[in-house]
């Protein structure tokens, strides 16, 4: 656990103009004109919408664990396994100022955004119920912690909240 977080921690890059330029073109492809509903949101919920319909899951080398920059994964057209979107999702909301962390579980590797208090929770889960109705919903999954809420932003997930793949969090590390 403790190498999968040092490689990965090593690839987040917050001052790659590459990846600061794709979050900030991507959170502009959709949901604009709901920015007077629900500010900031719209940003997150729609770069999310670019990466999880355009990301391929391509398996490492057996036997070698490879963590790709997110330049690296945007170069090669959105390709890559659960670590490498990772560090692509947070690399690129951190770019648009999202707060996110990583959560590594028995075999995967997944990223949270933070939706702050109850109230900021519940304004999230109404705008992504809406904006995301063209998906299969079947309730936001979540974490919370001392009153502070997290959802799940995994590949696997049509919506922002959808269902986590595994559940079972090993270590958890805020960026």
């Amino acid at each position: 656990v403790e190498m999968a977080v040092k490689g990965i921690k090593s690839k987040i890059d917050l001052k790659d103009s590459v990846v600061r330029n794709f979050a900030v073109t991507h959170s502009l492809d959709n949901f604009d004109d709901h920015y007077h509903k629900y500010g900031y949101y719209v940003r997150f919920l729609s770069l999310f919408k670019y990466i999880n319909s355009h990301f391929k899951y391509v398996a490492d080398a057996q036997r070698d664990e490879y963590y790709a920059t997110a330049r690296e994964t945007i170069e090669s057209k959105m390709g890559g396994d659960c670590d490498d979107h990772t560090i692509l999702m947070i690399s690129a909301m951190r770019n648009i100022g999202a707060r996110c962390r990583m959560v590594l579980s028995t075999d995967h590797v997944y990223p949270e955004l933070y939706c702050g208090d109850k109230k900021s929770f519940l304004k999230i889960q109404t705008a992504i119920t809406e904006l995301f109705s063209d998906q299969p919903f079947t309730g936001l999954y979540y974490r919370e912690e001392n009153g502070e809420y997290w959802i799940n932003l995994d590949y696997s997930a049509r919506h922002p909240g959808g269902p986590y793949a595994d559940n079972k969090a090993y270590a958890v590390i805020e960026f």
